[in-house]
């Protein structure tokens, strides 16, 4: 569709908000310009789309809005669904399932959401790549919540009525994806494991085989027990998986030792080259985690190390990265700030009773004092004065 036919996303000056107007009706969409205007905008575009061109009907009766509703509805639901004292996962859902619910319909009433709504919310959902299954369930969800108000009286009748007309995604006539099921491990891929294990980790699958609890061996536990298995060449320390691994040479690691004795460099240099000793594999093999307790670096400092290492080599992970390109020149010196602050000293144009930034940002260009200049520059220059 051009873009032409599409109602524009306007700037409302006196309020600085923007807005859309769709047959002859202003919506104010938050402040111009914003991410939130913006998601707004494309809400209120998609339904109007979606209806023919034509605006969703709304019911005025209801006076409660959907944030209100959606709050009321939690609280139920964080009380009803508990077991043995803890709030099950069905909790967990409603938050997530009402959070953009009230995002993007909060401030209206219950009587303004309709099935072009629900829809809208959907198609979100599976932008956002969640599995068809889910996306279900939270639809489900807001239409309980709706339910939930109709017992209450707080939401008509009809309006559950038009949203149970939204129909749930069916496997196959969709582009959401589906969950992939984790089957059992065959007992070829288990033989073909045993081998490469520790003597303790191997009993304990020969274990569960004996017990018949071979289910319960899925390839998500074969992978953990493969790379969180202790390692027995470092005291029985757990294994190190992280992606980028430190080998040293025999030089680079005489060099790091040599900067941790002489503490020779700044102070972040030493760090640097403590927790390179620490990670390499072929001494200590420390995680990251231990290596933030002794060096007190991020672990996601110490992990771009390793990466740094592998990806740019020795010298560019132990000393910091020299800047590529030249600073950017000041754009005024001493002589142009003197003559635009004298400017500013003096009586403004014939017709202004006093200067503003942008006046003062034409004048100064008018006197080709520069070539171009903005009202910010002006006001850097300015406040070096105060």
């Amino acid at each position: 569709m051009p873009r032409k036919n599409i109602p524009s996303y306007r700037l409302h000056k006196p309020t600085g908000q923007a807005i859309v107007s769709l047959q002859g009706k202003i919506f104010y969409l938050g402040k111009y310009k914003s991410k939130a205007s913006w998601e707004e905008y494309n809400r209120i575009i998609a339904e109007f789309l979606a209806n023919g061109k034509k605006l969703p009907p709304t019911r005025s009766n209801n006076d409660i809005s959907i944030e209100e509703l959606a709050a009321r509805f939690l609280e139920y639901a964080e009380s009803y669904y508990v077991k043995n004292g803890k709030q099950t996962f069905t909790v967990t859902h409603c938050r997530l399932a009402l959070s953009p619910l009230v995002q993007h319909y909060g401030q209206n009433s219950v009587g303004q959401f309709g099935p072009l709504s629900l829809v809208f919310l959907r198609d979100k959902w599976v932008e956002r790549k969640i599995a068809r299954q889910t996306v279900n369930r939270w639809v489900d969800i807001i239409r309980q919540a709706f339910r939930w108000g109709v017992a209450h009286e707080l939401v008509d009748s009809g309006i559950l009525h038009a949203l149970e007309s939204v129909d749930n995604l069916k496997a196959g006539r969709t582009t959401a994806h589906e969950y992939q099921a984790i089957k059992p491990v065959s007992n070829e891929i288990i033989e073909k494991t045993l081998p490469h294990c520790p003597p303790i980790i191997a009993d304990m699958i020969r274990l569960l085989v004996r017990q018949r609890q071979i289910f319960m061996l899925t390839k998500i536990m074969i992978c953990s027990i493969l790379f969180g298995l202790l390692n027995p060449n470092h005291g029985g320390s757990i294994m190190n998986t992280e992606k980028y691994i430190v080998r040293l040479s025999d030089a680079e690691r005489q060099e790091l030792q040599a900067i941790v004795k002489k503490r020779k460099g700044t102070s972040q240099t030493v760090k640097r080259a403590i927790a390179l000793l620490k990670a390499d594999a072929d001494g200590p093999n420390w995680t990251n985690e231990k290596i933030h307790e002794l060096t007190e670096l991020s672990v996601r400092t110490i992990s771009n190390l390793r990466k740094q290492l592998v990806r740019e080599g020795f010298e560019a992970t132990l000393n910091r990265k020299k800047r590529r390109l030249p600073p950017v020149p000041p754009k005024l010196d001493g002589l142009q700030e003197a003559q635009i602050i004298a400017t500013r000293c003096g009586s403004p144009p014939e017709g202004f009773a006093k200067w503003s930034l942008r006046l003062l940002a034409d004048q100064v260009v008018v006197l080709e004092i520069v070539d171009s200049c903005s009202h910010e520059l002006v006001r850097k220059v300015l406040k070096k004065t105060v």
